[in-house]
């Protein structure tokens, strides 16, 4: 039985301005190949094996079959396979939290939203605590259900490796930890949670755009379809108790000390302008919906409006998507120097003078690396 080329359901090709990125959400990993490319996959699909094996650029069909990006299926099979549904659901009104305070009294705020069915949370404490106190606190804590923290200090005195490894055997809830103010630093991955030990001074975690920490999660490309994957179902209480959307959200919601339930903490997500932000998606927002990485990327600028519904953001993001650089590499520019223009008034492209960008800065060649 003759069989036919197939496109992996688990994988998928999203296509930038000038570039796409094959999403591998089984191996959670991405690779790059150019849009002529990119055309050819999906131009091929479900075709003969004798066709593709002739008219198919030999380097592609290699690439993609190797990688176990596409397969040669039997001919009555190709069409058995369902496609992964887009659809994102969630029953709990807050997925994930920021706390950031002053001491251990921060964590207890975690339980009036672990009712709320949040489940995931990133903690800053901004005073040095020793991994005695803080042991102490989480061992009497009687988590109603089970947290994932992600924790920051301000600093850990009079602490050994060994002392970090038992903890965090103790606490498998535990994520991560970042430890700042330290005399060296280190790394290490102790039952797969990471440890940082910097030197540095603790700074807000918010997520870093760059391709050295990208990763590819169905949960993530899947949620972002539709939403904005760094504001929604977010919540962060301030230093002082306030309430937001985010640390970059400046509006405030309430106070945690007013907080008497739950429900309460319920009534703020729901509140429309709250959720101002969530559903503003890649694909609604000007320059990220021409980016390959769109759906891999939990960008934390504030998006603004425009009074026709289209979105935008005033700061330039570190990738120029039409050229295909970063702004560490030889040869980027910002947007206006492209062509490009977004602001306020609305999106702008000179095509003219894009195009000599583009001749002098981009070699159109097929790639297997990210």
């Amino acid at each position: 039985m003759e069989r036919a080329f197939g496109f992996s359901k688990d994988c998928f090709v999203v296509r930038g301005h000038l570039r796409s990125a094959i999403y591998d959400t089984r191996r959670q990993v991405y690779s790059l190949i150019d849009n002529v490319h990119a055309d050819e996959l999906q131009h091929f699909e479900g075709a003969r094996e004798t066709v593709v094996g002739t008219q198919m650029d030999p380097d592609l069909l290699r690439f993609v079959l190797e990688q176990e990006f596409a397969f040669f299926w039997p001919s009555d099979l190709i069409g058995q396979f369902a496609d992964i549904s887009m659809d994102f659901f969630q029953p709990a009104p807050l997925n994930n939290a920021i706390l950031e305070g002053r001491g251990l009294k921060t964590l207890d705020h975690l339980h009036v939203l672990l009712k709320t069915g949040c489940r995931n949370f990133a903690v800053l404490l901004r005073e040095p605590v020793s991994l005695h106190a803080l042991d102490e606190y989480l061992s009497a804590a009687a988590f109603e259900t089970i947290p994932t923290l992600e924790l920051y200090l301000e600093r850990l005195d009079d602490v050994s490796s060994d002392d970090i490894v038992a903890f965090i055997h103790r606490y498998p809830f535990v994520a991560s930890i970042c430890i700042y103010n330290a005399p060296a630093n280190d790394f290490f991955i102790e039952n797969e949670v990471p440890v940082a030990i910097s030197g540095g001074a603790l700074e807000s975690p918010g997520p870093v755009i760059s391709p050295d920490v990208f990763f590819v999660n169905l949960k993530l490309l899947i949620e972002s379809q539709r939403h904005n994957p760094y504001f929604h179902r977010k919540i962060y209480i301030g230093p002082e108790g306030d309430i937001r959307n985010a640390p970059e959200d400046t509006r405030i919601f309430g106070y945690i000390a007013d907080i008497a339930d739950a429900l309460q903490i319920v009534h703020i997500a729901e509140d429309p302008d709250f959720r101002r932000y969530w559903d503003v998606a890649k694909d609604r927002t000007d320059v990220c919906r021409d980016c390959e990485f769109r759906y891999m990327c939990t960008d934390a600028r504030i998006p603004v409006g425009r009074p026709d519904g289209s979105w935008f953001f005033p700061s330039e993001c570190a990738y120029n998507p039409y050229i295909c650089k970063w702004e560490n590499e030889d040869g980027f520019l910002p947007l206006e120097d492209c062509g490009v223009y977004c602001d306020h008034d609305g999106f702008r492209v000179d095509e003219m003078k894009l195009a000599e960008v583009q001749a002098a800065t981009w070699n159109r060649e097929f790639s297997d690396t990210p």
